[in-house]
């Protein structure tokens, strides 16, 4: 009986397993092992050694953009955990209308990324987008938010930030729920405050 529970588990897990090993495991090792060798698909394959990595270390394209993707990070990451985290705190207090602000936040994540890029180029565009347009009623020059190298990247992070932010906001939220009533309590009882110590009004 065990045997058969055993086999039936392995049965129900095959297909994952099966999905991991294709299009994952398979694709990541045969890469590296390209990454050692010279071919075009037509010729036999040629152990080169280290020399490609070499030449990716001495191209100045691949630099530049592993720069440009530090930089990205840089900026996206701190942004998006700390709002996140920031807006996870507030949904998790006693509000109006809050399933309808915890549905407002996760409406990006599911949303196409073709109609993110539409609705960003409207609001990034140079000579007719809506932030360049505010800034000229305030009185300041228009923007490159796509063109200028210096403004670019950030304003990418920020699309990034806004389009996979309440993804976040989720996952915070469960993990602030899923603290315990008794330890509010207990720091409550040894003098600890804060603006709304009711965290216990943990929303289900």
């Amino acid at each position: 009986m065990k045997n058969s529970k055993s086999i039936s588990s392995y049965l129900l897990v095959s297909p994952y397993l099966l999905h991991i090993f294709v299009f994952v495991l398979f694709p990541v090792g045969f890469s590296l092992f390209l990454s050692f060798h010279e071919w075009n698909i037509i010729s036999p394959m040629k152990y080169v050694g280290v020399s490609n990595y070499q030449k990716l270390l001495q191209d100045q394209y691949f630099l530049k953009s592993l720069r440009n993707t530090l930089v990205f990070l840089g900026i996206h990451i701190p942004l998006q955990i700390s709002i996140a985290l920031g807006l996870a705190v507030i949904l998790n207090q006693k509000l109006w209308f809050r399933a309808f602000f915890r549905g407002a936040f996760f409406m990006p994540v599911v949303v196409s990324g073709v109609v993110v890029t539409i609705l960003w180029q409207q609001l990034y565009g140079y000579e007719m987008g809506s932030i360049n347009l505010l800034l000229m009623k305030m009185g300041f020059e228009k923007v490159g938010w796509l063109t200028d190298p210096q403004w670019a990247m950030p304003s990418i992070a920020i699309m990034a930030t806004w389009k996979n932010v309440g993804l976040y906001v989720i996952l915070f939220l469960v993990g602030l729920q899923s603290v315990p009533k008794s330890l509010y309590e207990a720091s409550e009882l040894e003098g600890a405050t804060r603006g709304n110590s009711s965290g216990t009004s943990r929303c289900r």
